[in-house]
């Protein structure tokens, strides 16, 4: 830590030891706590040694043996003091040496995307990485014992793919089809979170196929090490366009039946559907090829490349969903009621998703690629879970009619505002 020579890897993983460490430190403090009250009661009932020094030997032995056996018992308080200390410090160092470092790597000034002097370069590296998976594939079939063994795995191997290809194509339609149905016109409560369970099939469902998929593929037995690297990114990246999909649908719904999240009219609901589905996409091929270029050791200059286009959709995504919430912003205004807190923070969040939109790709053009990366995806993951939030607190209304039978005030009552702002800090 003093000489700050490790990884940050490696820093991060000293990091989580010594938390625990300072934890186990900080519970130490409270050892013996009960028998020191106990003999610090003693002692002051002996009352302060006598100033002329005509305490009776009786009572200076009983007070020298309390004070002994005080000292005895904070022994280990005190040394369990000074390990925290030690043990906060090196955290405090490792943080310090950390954000420097994340700094000094997000202010680092490397390739511009636009140069076109990448361009075949970063293509090449792509269809070559390409090529190598085709290649292990091939050189797997090549062997006549590998051959046969998957010819012998070929019943589960379509078993799966059929499957996963099923739960792929048909698997959102059965979810919103089930759920249209339970909910009806006029649901009650506990039909519209039957509704809503049922409509989490939107994404679950296409994951579950994705996942078949991917395992009919390990099935053949002709899985390599850098297709295996491969096919480790693909779920991941599925479920982050999959639930992007999911959140898209419910704050920007075809039909409600009481309320909806946003003051916006049928078109401005289809297009924020397929602004938030696109935006899910984009930021899962952007994870997708981030980490397969690190795996596969790609030049730098090569990924920026690749990545920029990704960078640019979404930001303009993101600009189109801006556009929506001020549109919402705008409809309340019209209403002529007096604006909501909650509408002037959209505000405040249009205004800076506004901001986000156009300096992200710019700053990833001029050359300063990590920050554009820092600024932006980070911000599109807290997109997500503030939309997250407005779903779940619908829900937490409803579970609330559910139980009371009330409607009427539902969402101004305390109990789910209360679980509002619970969901908030959690």
């Amino acid at each position: 830590v003093a000489n700050a020579r490790a990884s940050t890897p490696a820093f991060e993983s000293l990091r989580a030891d010594l938390v625990r460490w300072r934890s186990l430190f900080l519970g130490a403090q409270e050892a013996n706590s009960r028998s020191i009250a106990t003999v610090q009661r003693q002692i002051e009932a002996l009352g302060p040694v006598p100033e002329d020094g005509t305490e009776s030997a009786s009572v200076t032995l009983e007070r020298d043996t309390l004070n002994a056996q005080l000292a005895d018992l904070q022994a280990p308080v005190r040394a369990a003091q000074v390990a925290y200390s030690r043990a906060d410090g090196l955290v405090r160092a490792i943080d310090t040496i950390i954000r420097d470092r994340q700094a000094e790597e997000l202010l680092e000034f490397g390739p511009s995307p636009l140069n076109p002097a990448y361009w075949l370069p970063a293509l090449k590296v792509l269809t070559l990485s390409v090529e190598h998976l085709r290649g292990e594939f091939a050189i797997a079939w090549s062997s006549e014992i590998q051959k046969q063994k998957t010819k012998e795995t070929l019943p589960l191997l379509l078993f799966l793919a059929v499957a996963g290809l099923v739960l792929v194509l048909r698997g959102r339609r059965w979810s919103r089809a089930m759920s249209t149905r339970v909910l009806g016109e006029d649901p009650g409560a506990g039909r519209w979170i039957a509704g809503f369970v049922l409509s989490m099939g939107s994404f679950v469902l296409p994951l579950a196929g994705i996942h078949l998929l991917i395992r009919s593929l390990y099935a053949t037995g002709l899985v390599g090490l850098r297709t295996d690297q491969a096919l480790q990114l693909v779920l991941p990246a599925a479920f982050i366009w999959l639930f992007a999909r999911w959140l898209a649908m419910r704050i920007f719904p075809s039909r409600e039946a009481r309320s909806l999240p946003l003051n916006l009219i049928e078109s401005q609901r289809k297009a924020g559907r397929w602004f938030g589905s696109t935006l899910g996409l984009v930021v899962g091929i952007h994870f997708l090829l981030q980490n397969f270029s690190s795996a596969g050791g790609w030049p730098e200059a090569s990924t920026i490349t690749l990545l920029f286009p990704l960078v640019v959709v979404a930001a303009l995504m993101l600009l189109r969903i801006a556009q929506l919430l001020k549109a919402h912003c705008v409809n309340e205004a019209a209403k002529g009621e007096e604006e909501t807190y909650r509408t002037q923070l959209t505000r405040i969040l249009v205004l800076g998703l506004l901001v986000l939109s156009v300096a992200s790709p710019i700053l990833a053009a001029v050359g300063y690629f990590k920050l554009s990366q820092f600024a932006l995806f980070p911000a599109l993951m807290s997109l997500q879970l503030l939309a997250a939030l407005v779903i779940l607190q619908r829900v937490g209304v409803e579970v609330y009619v559910l139980v009371t039978g009330n409607r009427e005030g539902a969402g101004d009552s305390l109990v789910p505002i209360l679980i509002g702002i619970t969901m908030v800090l959690l």
